[in-house]
């Protein structure tokens, strides 16, 4: 009876007309439900469904939840991966900045051996769960770049989109080691950040902050001056006290500073440049200003297959839009540029 019961199963999709089947049963096999139904049924369809590591062979991720997104870079055979999408912008639950920067961080650090990705979009959701506008830290913006880097030697990039991203001028220019880059950087970010210009009309609340930052600068160069670590030592009187420079480094921190510094650099505009595949880039409600928008008809000029670029819900004025147009390629489409959001305080 057990041997009877797949074909009892089968028996009225065989009374289904031939031209239904064609047409209409190998959408419903690709789905994921219908495929993971198959292989609880078929251990042979269960074992070609993964890599020799166990990992899962599929063609595209495309979510809108943090969860499914993370389990599906841990779960994918990234070798045959082709799309990834993760969409937070229509996300109801709550987010936090920890929880969407360990996702990216992930993403950063999985999608760079993607050797076959031609779809990457990265949506992020505007605020988080306490009502703060989400801005990555230094860490997790450098693995996006170094990921962009990586995946520009593949040759395969047709489409990025990076919306909701915090793109100043500091961001875009600042340089990233394509190798792990050493501790205490975070600090170093926060200063620059805080010396944006101020025709980028930061809000209130970044002004205070920035104001912070410098005062934390400020107080860490005078430390820095009248450094007093101490460091045990021991003579025939006994015990005594000795000062280190602060300019000494600590044991171990020389050589990864030296082994970051020795490998190449790569800034957000240099790992576009590099995307000679690209033919659609969408970077919208970005919080680009007309500075970044200056620096980016050299880099589309190298983008010998792009066709269309979104810049739609930025900062950049009338004037420097109309420039950043006449620059550009003649066979690219730039769009939004009369979709610009200004503040006025």
């Amino acid at each position: 009876m057990a041997c009877m019961a797949p074909v009892h199963m089968v028996a009225p999709m065989l009374r289904i007309p031939s031209e239904i089947c064609i047409s209409k049963l190998p959408g419903f096999f690709g789905a994921a439900q219908a495929v993971g139904r198959l292989a609880t049924c078929a251990r042979e369809l269960a074992e070609g469904l993964k890599d020799p590591s166990g990992r899962l062979l599929v063609h595209s991720i495309i979510t809108g939840q943090l969860s499914s997104a993370t389990e599906g870079l841990e779960r994918a055979s990234l070798s045959e991966l082709e799309v990834f999408r993760l969409d937070l912008t229509n996300f109801t639950g709550q987010l936090t900045k920890q929880e969407i920067e360990r996702c990216i961080r992930l993403l950063g650090t999985s999608l760079s051996k993607a050797e076959k990705l031609q779809q990457l979009a990265v949506r992020l959701a505007s605020f988080d769960t306490s009502m703060e506008r989400i801005r990555l830290g230094v860490g997790t913006w450098e693995a996006l770049i170094r990921c962009l880097g990586e995946l520009s030697s593949y040759g395969r990039l047709r489409s990025l989109d990076l919306s909701c991203f915090n793109i100043k001028r500091s961001r875009a220019i600042q340089d990233v080691s394509m190798s792990a880059c050493p501790p205490g950087t975070d600090l170093q970010e926060l200063v620059a950040t805080a010396a944006e210009p101020a025709s980028e009309k930061a809000s209130p609340s970044e002004l205070a902050a920035n104001a912070a930052i410098a005062r934390m600068r400020s107080a860490s160069d005078g430390v820095r001056k009248e450094d007093e670590t101490l460091v045990p030592s021991t003579t025939a009187n006994g015990t005594r006290k000795l000062r280190r420079a602060s300019s000494s480094p600590t044991e171990g921190a020389g050589a990864a500073a030296a082994a970051a510094a020795s490998s190449p650099k790569l800034s957000f505009l240099d790992a576009l440049a590099r995307l000679s595949s690209l033919e659609v880039l969408t970077l919208t409600y970005d919080e680009i200003f007309g500075d970044v928008a200056k620096m980016l008809p050299p880099v589309f000029q190298k983008m010998e297959k792009l066709k269309r670029v979104d810049l739609t819900r930025n900062n950049i004025p009338k004037q420097d839009m109309q420039a950043l147009r006449a620059d550009m390629p003649r066979q690219v489409e730039l769009c939004g540029d009369d979709l610009q959001t200004f503040y006025f305080y």
